[in-house]
C-alpha cells in the first residue's frame, strides 16, 4: 500500500512538471514570436524600395569570389629529388581531398555555394535554365 501511494505521488509530481515545462516552452515561444513581430515592424517601417530604370547605371561590389572564382582547397606536395635513375618531380599543389579540409576551407567553398544560390534565386526562369548547368558562382556571374 505504501509503496502504492509513493508511486501515485511520483505520477502526480512527474504530470505537474511536465505541464510546468510545457508553461515555460510555451512562455518562451511567445516572447520569440514578440521580438520577431517588433524587429519586423521596425523593419517594415523603415524599409525603402529602390527603383531602377531601363539603362541606369548602378554600382555592385563585386566581391573577390565572384572575380576570382571559387576556393579550391589545395596542398603543397614537396619536391622529389631524381634517385635511381627515376627524374625529379617537382613541387606541385594538389587539390585536398573533402576529408582533410579544414574549417576555413570549408567556410570558403560555402561562400561559392551561397553566391550561386543567390544568384539564381534572383534570376528570371528562362535566364536560370541557360545558366543552371553551370557550376560556381564566378562561371554564372560571367555567363550574365
Amino acid at each position: 500500500m505504501y509503496d502504492t501511494l509513493m508511486l501515485e505521488r511520483g505520477r502526480q509530481e512527474a504530470a505537474c512538471q511536465t505541464r510546468n515545462s510545457s508553461d515555460k516552452i510555451s512562455q518562451v515561444r511567445e516572447r520569440l514570436k514578440t521580438a520577431r513581430d517588433r524587429q519586423k515592424s521596425y523593419a517594415d517601417k523603415y524599409r525603402t524600395d529602390i527603383e531602377f530604370q531601363v539603362r541606369d547605371h548602378v554600382m555592385l561590389k563585386i566581391p573577390y569570389f565572384l572575380e576570382n572564382g571559387p576556393h579550391v582547397p589545395t596542398q603543397t606536395v614537396h619536391p622529389i629529388p631524381a634517385a635511381g635513375g627515376q627524374p625529379a618531380i617537382p613541387e606541385r599543389e594538389l587539390v585536398k581531398p573533402v576529408t582533410d579540409w579544414n574549417d576555413e576551407d570549408r567556410r570558403l567553398v560555402n561562400i561559392d555555394t551561397k553566391a550561386r544560390s543567390l544568384i539564381a534565386m534572383s534570376l528570371p526562369d528562362d535566364v536560370f535554365h541557360s545558366v543552371c548547368h553551370l557550376r560556381s558562382a564566378k562561371e554564372i556571374w560571367d555567363t550574365l
